[in-house]
C-alpha cells in the first residue's frame, strides 16, 4: 500500500491515518493483506525531490517482493509521466498486473488500462502546472510596499 502527504506543514503525520485506514479498508474488501505501507510524508510527487518509500516500493516490486499496489488515486503515486512510465515499465518486468486505487482498478497490462492511466498522469501534471502558475501569479509585488501583505501570500485565506 502506497500514500503520499503532500504537505505536511505541522509535521504531525495527521493526515496519514486517515489515508492508510482507508487503503486498510479497500485492501481488506479485496480480500488482501498488506504486507508493507509505503508512506512519503510531506513529499510532492511534482518536485522531483526524491521519495524514499515510492523508491523502496518499485525495488520490492522488481525482487518480486510485492505483487499489487493499492493508492488512494493514480495521482497520489505519479504527477510526472516520466515516473508513471518507470512505473509501468517496472510492474511489467515483474508481472504485476494489479494496481487499483480506492477510485478503481488499473490494468497497466492492457492498452485501454495504459491509456487510462497515461490520461490521469498527464492531468495530474496539468493540475501540478497549473498551482505552480496560480503559486507564481500570487506572489507579485504591491507598487506600494508599505502595503498589508505586499506581495507577501497570506498564510490562511
Amino acid at each position: 500500500m502506497y500514500a503520499r502527504i503532500s504537505q505536511d506543514r505541522e509535521g504531525d503525520g495527521a493526515g496519514r491515518p486517515s489515508t492508510t485506514d482507508r487503503l486498510q479498508a479497500g485492501a481488506e474488501r479485496r480480500g488482501w493483506t498488506v504486507a508493507e505501507e509505503y508512506v512519503d510524508d510531506d513529499i510532492s510527487a511534482c518536485s522531483g525531490k526524491p521519495r524514499p518509500a515510492y523508491r523502496r516500493m518499485l525495488a520490492d516490486l522488481r525482487s518480486g517482493t510485492r505483487d499489487a499496489v493499492i493508492v488512494w488515486h493514480l495521482d497520489r503515486l505519479h504527477r510526472r509521466p516520466i515516473e508513471l512510465e518507470e512505473f509501468v515499465q517496472t510492474c511489467a518486468a515483474a508481472n504485476v498486473t494489479d494496481v487499483v486505487t480506492l477510485h478503481g482498478d488499473f490494468n497497466l497490462g492492457s492498452g485501454d488500462g495504459l491509456l487510462v492511466a497515461r490520461l490521469l498522469s498527464a492531468v495530474a501534471a496539468n493540475e501540478s502546472d497549473a498551482k505552480r502558475r496560480r503559486d507564481g501569479a500570487r506572489g507579485w509585488r504591491s507598487p506600494n510596499p508599505d502595503a498589508p501583505n505586499a506581495g507577501v501570500p497570506r498564510a490562511f485565506g
